[in-house]
Parts: structure tokens; sequence; C-alpha cells
């Protein structure tokens, strides 16, 4: 269904394919969807789900990029794509910290304005910037979290970063506050983003869209659940289409933001403007009204 949003009044032809029990692979593609004008579609690992064939033959997709190695998109399942005439090209490393390097090397470098480090196992942060990566192309590296690494110790994120920088002297380094530690980026110049550990996923989700205000139109809104990544996975393309930001809500509205009321109070501002809500999955992972919760606190 988000295909289908995402494809309104918008021709496509290719489709990203990820693993739908991770999210890290799919996530560090969201620039691609941008690049390529696609959807992300999900599939199990070892055979294509009936319903993606089916949004595959739906809007006659002629290309897949395949995302992540064929320990989680299976080799029979590329085979299968091509025996119903659809190319596939794979972006798939050995780690998915690998597969992200290698995403990246796929995006325009010379008006690149941003790049972001996401710990690898915050999907929330992850996603959170995935709209303004999705938006712009931008890159997303994802990387292991340890009091003792430095960027250089990432295979061939130094590289990367430098190379990027090269071409860009104003660019913009953003890694996240949570799960990344300043050791890590003491080498880079960079900017921190997002609310300290005190506070949970969704006023750190907040925080660091304010941060990225300037990615995103602030008209549309998208709203998913923050106990779970797939439905935020899949819309991340629709984010980037409409330069929206993507707000994490709780099982209960009056809870979510729990705790960090401080912060809500001084950077909800953001959303004065709304004007469209785009709940992302059914009212069991979204309750309604979420974004009143968000504007008037």
């Amino acid at each position: 269904m988000i295909c289908d949003e995402f494809a309104k009044d918008n021709p496509i032809n290719t489709a990203i394919l990820a693993n739908a029990s991770g999210y890290a692979d799919a996530l560090a593609a969201s620039p691609l969807t941008k690049l390529y004008n696609a959807p992300v579609l999900l599939t199990e690992v070892d055979k294509l789900n009936p319903k993606t064939e089916a949004q595959l033959k739906k809007y006659n997709i002629n290309k897949v990029v395949v995302v992540g190695g064929t320990a989680v998109v299976s080799k029979e399942i590329e085979i299968y794509l091509t025996s119903i005439g659809i190319s596939v090209d794979r972006i798939g490393g050995y780690t998915m910290y690998d597969t992200a390097i290698l995403i990246t090397d796929r995006l325009p470098t010379t008006d690149c304005s941003a790049v972001f480090l996401v710990a690898g196992d915050e999907y929330c942060d992850a996603l959170t910037v995935s709209s303004a990566a999705a938006s712009y192309a931008l890159p997303i590296f994802l990387v292991p979290k340890g009091a003792n690494l430095t960027y250089a110790d990432v295979p061939g994120l130094k590289e990367r970063i430098q190379r990027f920088q090269s071409l860009n002297p104003l660019l913009c380094v953003y890694s996240t506050n949570r799960g990344i530690s300043l050791n890590f980026t003491a080498g880079i110049k960079s900017s921190r983003i997002g609310a300290d550990e005190r506070f949970t996923k969704y006023g750190n989700n907040i925080a660091m869209n304010y941060t990225l205000n300037a990615y995103a139109l602030k008209e549309t809104v998208l709203f998913a659940t923050g106990n779970g990544y797939v439905d935020a996975l899949a819309g991340s393309a629709l984010a980037g289409k409409l330069s929206a930001q993507i707000v994490f809500v709780g099982d209960d509205l009056s809870t979510t933001f729990k705790g960090d009321s401080r912060v809500i109070q001084q950077l909800t501002g953001i959303y004065k403007d709304m004007n469209k809500v785009i709940y992302l999955g059914g009212t069991v992972v979204v309750p309604d009204g979420a974004e009143r919760k968000v504007v008037t606190w």
C-alpha cells in the first residue's frame, strides 16, 4: 500500500528489494529510492513474497535492486526474478556495514551536502534520518558500537567520507548521539544530532527531526510505530518523495513521550504548519490522533 502511494502520479519501473526480517540493508538503501525513483518492497530470505511479486507485476517493474547478500535475499530469488523478465542488480557486502558502504558508492558525490553516521542497532535513529537521506540521496553509513572504535576502524568508511569532503568542503557530517561515542567521531568534523541517552527513542526522534528541519517541508508528516521498523522501513521512500519527516509513536499516546516533555515542548514547533498526516500501519500500531499529541505538547 505504501508502494501504491509512492507510485501515485509517479511512473516507476524500478523497485528496491530487501529482507523483511532485518532493517539495516533497506534502511541504508533509502537514498537509492531517490536515485532510482523506486519504492522499497520486502521479502523473505528464500522465496519471493507473493504479495511483493504481485506488486512488481502490477507496475511492470523491469529492474529490481536487491540490497544485502545472499544470506538475506537468496540467489534463488535473484534467479526467479530473472526468469520472469526482471533484471537484477545486487548491492551486498559481507556484513550490513559493508553493504551500507557499497550503497554509498552508487550515490552522487558532487552535490552531496550531508552524510549520516548511525549506530547499526538503533533503528529509530536510522529511520529518522532516512527521510532526509531519501529526499536528497544522501549517504547513510551504519557503524558498530564500541567506545574504543574510531571511524578509521570501519573498513572503507574513512576513505568514503574523505572523498565526499574533498568534493564539497562544506559537507555536513551528522552523527547520532545515541550509540556513537565521541571517540568514534574524534577524527571527523561532525555535528551530533538528537537528544542524549536520558531521553527515550521518541523524544530523540523529535530532537533529530528538529536538527534536520531544513531537509523537510513539514506540511505532510508520516507517523509510524516505534515498536517495530517494518512500516517505517517501507515508508522511507515515501518520506523522501514527499520531503516529509517520520515521527514515531508508542502503544499509548499518553505515555509515548513520557519523560521527554521538555524536549517535545521545545521542538514540536516544527510541525505547526502540518496539514496532512499519513499513518503507516493500522490503528493497532499507530493510534488515531497521534498528530494532535505532537502539536499540543
